[in-house]
Parts: structure tokens; sequence; C-alpha cells
């Protein structure tokens, strides 16, 4: 149900538009608090044409719906076998007015701080979008500043930007699901009624003829100058736009790339520890915008040993606990492999995956089943990127990725490296 409520709320911050409810006890009590919300005067007049405010309000309002729906599906399995259908939805109708006495008035100081403390701080939208997703909705200065402290290593390392543009890129316009006309040399004939003149032509179709040219071909004098005529298609008729001659048109199917999900393989050895894992946790915050952002999924696999693969956009809180995580243990990508290939495989639409290794490539190579799986994955579609943190000797990874970076922290530089496709 959330999609329905999402739809409500995006519709609202594009155009105003607001739905009509009746705002009743037992009748849709949680979209008659989602109206009742937007119909309050300070967020008709003050949300909307504010990205960082039309935001704020967008991600409370989907929290308050999903904490709503969560806490009725769990309440619904509690419930006797036989119990009051009636009172239920009461029950149901009070618990949501009363979860919105509390939510309203954190939002609304929100909206009114959060906006002050940006201007103030000189922090840009798309930062405090970065930051804010790692919040979960609760604003905090303190946790933001956490947060912004890895957005802020994008200025630093301009390749972490770069690579995201390249995992971000939109899939194909043209495919099977869009037909595509091709125009020929050959013309074509419509057929419709006549009854849309156009003027006069010259032709033998007996059914658009003139008058006069009918009158000739009654007269027995004149008839055999309407036998020539007809023969040397020069008889004179009427002109319908039926019957302009058109370029003909054909429709045509072109393979298109789907647009796969983001997938980030993060090393988090002990080799990692400290700046090296930030920047990977970096990649990942701005990522984390762009699915958003285009509705894509992102995974984030992260390895030491055993891999851990999170939902990015729906497991926000694992994803926070796992970057509270100190870099651990010895290096083994492996399984991380195998978890990535399982998912890519096993579902059709994520052939055109973008999917980052980000490491120090401390990391030895995977064995030739393998590679292999990874090669013909890239034919598919995949996109395998390597991003490198810290200087060593070439690594053989870097033969096997469409494009590779690399971070040198040692001389606070990086350097920039395309590598050829294979």
């Amino acid at each position: 149900m959330s999609v329905r409520y999402s739809t409500v709320i995006d519709r609202f911050i594009r155009s105003g538009e607001v739905p009509p409810v009746v705002l009743t006890d037992g009748q849709e009590p949680l979209l008659a608090c989602v109206v009742q919300t937007m119909q309050d005067e300070e967020i008709r007049l003050g949300v909307r044409g504010d990205r960082v405010k039309e935001r704020i309000f967008r991600d409370e309002m989907m929290q308050f719906i999903t904490e709503c729906e969560e806490k009725e599906a769990f309440r619904r399995k509690c419930l006797p076998p036989h119990y009051d259908p009636e009172a239920a939805a009461l029950q149901y109708a009070e618990d949501v007015a009363q979860r919105r006495e509390a939510h309203h008035p954190l939002m609304m100081l929100n909206l009114r701080q959060i906006p002050i403390y940006l201007k103030r701080c000189n922090i840009t939208d798309l930062d405090f979008f970065q930051a804010w997703n790692l919040m979960g909705g609760y604003w905090n200065e303190v946790l933001f500043e956490q947060a912004r402290r890895l957005v802020r290593l994008q200025h630093d390392f301009p390749q972490l930007l770069d690579i995201a543009r390249y995992m971000g890129r939109e899939a194909d316009t043209e495919g099977p699901d869009r037909m595509k006309a091709d125009a020929g040399a050959a013309m074509s004939l419509d057929h419709a009624s006549h009854s849309d003149i156009e003027g006069f032509t010259l032709g033998n179709d007996l059914t658009a003829l003139l008058p006069n040219e009918l009158a000739l071909s009654a007269d027995p004098d004149t008839g055999d100058l309407f036998t020539l005529r007809y023969a040397t298609r020069t008889l004179q008729m009427f002109r319908s736009r039926s019957d302009l001659l058109k370029p003909t048109r054909r429709l045509t199917e072109k393979n298109a790339r789907r647009e796969g999900p983001m997938v980030v393989v993060l090393d988090t050895s002990a080799s990692m520890d400290g700046q090296p894992l930030e920047t990977g946790y970096s990649l990942v915050v701005r990522l984390l915008e762009y699915a958003i952002a285009r509705k894509r999924a992102l995974f984030l696999v992260s390895f030491a040993v055993a891999a851990h693969p999170i939902d990015c956009v729906q497991e926000k809180g694992k994803l926070l606990r796992q970057m509270r995580q100190r870099a651990d243990g010895h290096t083994d990508v492996s399984e991380a492999l195998d978890v990535v290939f399982d998912l890519l495989e096993k579902n059709p639409d994520y052939m055109g995956a973008d999917v980052a290794l980000v490491s120090d490539f401390q990391v030895p190579m995977v064995e030739k089943k393998k590679q292999g799986v990874w090669r013909r994955l890239q034919e598919a579609g995949t996109r395998f990127y390597g991003l490198q943190l810290g200087m060593m000797e070439h690594s053989r990874w870097r033969t096997f990725c469409d494009k590779y970076w690399v971070i040198d922290y040692h001389f606070k530089m990086s350097r920039y490296n395309f590598v050829p496709e294979s």
C-alpha cells in the first residue's frame, strides 16, 4: 500500500493536488491523516518549490506511513480468531491519529530548522540529501555531521563522482517495449473516405471523376477521348487527403539494456581500516542518492572472509550498522562474488547491472570458473568497475574491469586510469 501513498505524496509535491477524502473514523484513516497534513496551510505554502523541504516532507511522510502499516500488520497478527471487525477498524483509526499527533510536530520542526542550518553552514542540497539518507528521517546535528564527513570525501576524491556517474548510467530509451518507426523509400496510399477533398488532380479513379469528365464518357462523340485519357491516367478528378502518397513506415524492435541494480562489492578486511573503508562507504552514500532518485536497486556486498549482502534502499538501518563496524579479518572475495553472481543470474532484469569492486586489491585472484562467470555476465550487459584504494603493484583485477580507478592516499592525490574493454 505504501506505493499508493507515495503516488499521492508525489502528486502533491508536483502539482499541489490533494485527493478528496472524507475525514471520518474508520474510512481510510491513514490516507485521511496524509490528506489532513497536506491541507495544513504551512505545508501547502511552504513545502512546494523548495527542494530541501520537499525531500524532508516526502521522507518524513513515507516514514510515518511505513510505521503505521508495520504496526497495523503486527496488530492484526495478534488479533484473536474471533474479533469484532468494526472495533478493530476504530482501534486502527485511533492508533493512526495518535501516531500523527506525535509525528506531525517533529516534522514541522525539521521543516523549519533544517533549511536554516544548511544555509548557516553553507551546505549544498546534494550534500544534504546524501547525509539525510543515512539518518532515517531523524534530525540530529551531531549525527548529520558524522554522515556529512563521508560525503565530503567526494570533494577530496572526485574519482568517486566519476565512478558514480558511470554506475548511474541510464538505460537505452529504445527497446522491445518501445517501437521504432523506420521510414522507407516506397510510397503508400492511406485508404479512407473521400469526404476530405484537398483539390484536383489527374488520374483514372472512376469514383472521383469531375462531372465534366463523366459527361465525356456519356457522349458518343467524345467517348474515344475519354478512353485515351483513362489509359494515360490524365482524367481530371477530385484529390482527397487520404490519397496523398506518404513514405512507408515499418515498426521494428531494438534490443535495449535494462537498467539493472547497482552493486558495490566492498572490501572490509583489516587492510582497509581507516580512510580507505570510509572512501568506499562514501561511494555507497553517493550511489544511494542515485538509487533513490532513479528508483534503482542498490546492493552492498561487504566481504572479509564472509559476505554480507544489504539492500541499501530498503535496509538503511542495516546499512548504518554495517558502516559503524571497523574493518577486520583476512581477505577472500570468493563468497562475495558468489553472492553477486547468484543475484544477477537468478534475476533476468538484473543483467544490466553495474558492479563496483572496491578494495586495496591485496586480494588473491579467484579461480578460473568464477572468471568465466564474470566474463559471461559482461557479455550479457553487466558492467564491472574497479576502485583501488591505495597504491600497490598493478593488479590483475584491472584487466577484468570495464574501467578502473586508483586513489593514492600516500601522495594525497588520485590517478584515473582507463582500461580497455577486453
